[in-house]
């Protein structure tokens, strides 16, 4: 198994080099792209060190190394990729030992599997989630998106996926650019809806995800609702051209009326919340009648 990891930074200086060591050292990694997004903190100095350290650390900026956000940041690795499979990790996250040899294994036994999913786990708890982040069992390729999105049996991280390099290709699957944010999101679901995904290690982690002050998930929740809108709104759309389920049909729509920007800055029960939902939701109706025959679909 060959191994090509995609790191995006951005201003990562004190957790970095943690990082690219923890790739460099699974036998299956023959590469390591790490993608600075126009850092000022002293990254990029670090990144150099580590290339010269390791041949199997290529370096990239975007051009007059401005910033473009994660999305921008990790396509850059996914165009230079060379190796038959992929797998992401964070600059402020590290890799634990034999990260892939459940990866490797799931691989073998699925041969039409287009990637594969494991557990991982937060150094710290955020609000009410769990230390661990995985599936609670087997879900089949089939009910992944379904299972991923409404959450009842668990959820999975991007950091902890390896997928076919050919199967992105082939299916030409890459992250938005116009999400700074959940754009990880997006890129789980195009895939989970578009391949087979496997389950590789689900109770033992394989990445460990540091929870900081400066994480992405520390930002304001308005401003993960403004993109959480955006990437609804448009997977709303998707409804009328795939035979999902009622209940993830009505998941992605009752997604799309929580996170409209008037609605998600307004108190938590408040009944202008409930009226403007129920408002946009008959507008949304009126622009595509057959979403109520989709949404009662069993």
């Amino acid at each position: 198994m060959e191994v090509s990891v995609i790191i995006p930074v951005y201003n990562a200086a004190p957790f970095v080099e943690k990082a690219v060591r923890s790739a460099l050292m699974q036998e299956e990694v023959k590469e390591v792209l790490v993608i600075d997004d126009g850092s000022t903190d002293g990254s990029w100095e670090i990144l150099q060190k580590l290339m010269l350290d390791d041949d199997r650390v290529r370096l990239f900026q975007h051009p007059g190394g401005v910033n473009k956000g994660p999305g921008a940041t990790r396509n850059v690795g996914l165009k230079s990729v060379r190796f038959e499979y992929v797998s992401f990790l964070d600059a402020d996250d590290y890799y634990l030992a034999d990260r892939f040899s459940e990866t490797k294994a799931t691989f073998l036994s699925h041969p039409d599997a287009g990637g594969v999913y494991e557990a991982v786990y937060l150094s710290k708890p955020v609000d009410d989630c769990p230390q661990l982040i995985t599936f609670q069992k087997n879900i089949p390729p089939g009910e992944c998106l379904e299972r991923f999105l409404i959450g009842d049996l668990g959820y999975f991280s991007i950091v902890g996926l390896t997928v076919k390099t050919s199967v992105l290709r082939n299916l030409g699957i890459t992250f938005r650019t116009d999400l700074r944010l959940a754009e990880d999101l997006d890129f789980i679901m195009e895939f989970c809806s578009r391949s087979s995904f496997y389950p590789g290690s689900l109770k033992d982690p394989v990445v460990i995800i540091q929870k900081h002050e400066n994480n992405t998930t520390a930002v304001a929740y308005s401003i993960h609702s403004k993109y959480r809108h955006i990437l609804f709104r448009d997977w709303v759309k998707k409804i009328m051209d795939h035979q999902w389920s009622g209940k993830l049909n009505w998941f992605l729509v009752k997604s799309y009326l929580t996170h409209i920007p008037v609605v998600y800055k307004l108190p938590v029960s408040s009944t202008l919340k409930k009226f403007i939902k129920a408002f946009c939701l008959i507008l949304l109706l009126l622009r595509f009648p057959r979403l109520i025959t989709k949404v009662l679909a069993p």
